[in-house]
């Protein structure tokens, strides 16, 4: 019988819960944050000027001004997903966008699925950020690609 219930014990003791850490993952930045950039305008011909606040509430406000004239005012919410250091957007107008925290001041715009984008210009935005347009391509794009094989021509 002794034995029985040392095996019963032991088998209950292998399945009890671990107890999680009280601590939850931080943001490398202070709440209210704001993130200025500009960046490029795919279907509008020219730039964004990009102001982006996150709220400690989780609500968010988005305001971009577009160089050839107009502005938009968006607000929804946002959430961080600690496993990727990614911040996700849920737009009142889009569905999702999300960004890269680089550093504690600087968050990168990824793709509509999460991931990194490929070709174009490096587009940042940064608490306390400059308004000077993203203009140097990124090594992997068409425009860096040609300008290397016209200099081996040349």
């Amino acid at each position: 019988m002794a034995l029985r219930t040392f095996f019963f014990c032991f088998s209950l003791a292998a399945f009890a819960p671990v107890p999680l850490s009280s601590a939850q993952p931080t943001l490398p930045f202070a709440l209210p944050a704001t993130f200025v950039g500009v960046g490029p305008c795919g279907d509008c011909g020219g730039y964004i000027a990009v102001t982006l606040t996150l709220h400690p509430n989780n609500a968010l406000t988005e305001r971009d001004v577009y160089r050839r004239g107009g502005s938009s005012r968006l607000s929804g919410t946002w959430r961080y997903e600690y496993s990727s250091d990614n911040v996700i957007l849920s737009h009142s107008s889009r569905v999702h966008d999300y960004y890269r925290i680089l550093d504690a001041r600087t968050i990168e715009p990824l793709d509509y699925l999460g991931d990194p984008i490929v070709g174009g210009c490096v587009f940042r935005l940064r608490i306390g950020g400059t308004s000077r347009p993203c203009l140097v391509p990124r090594d992997s794009s068409p425009l860096a690609d040609l300008a290397a094989s016209t200099k081996t021509k040349a």
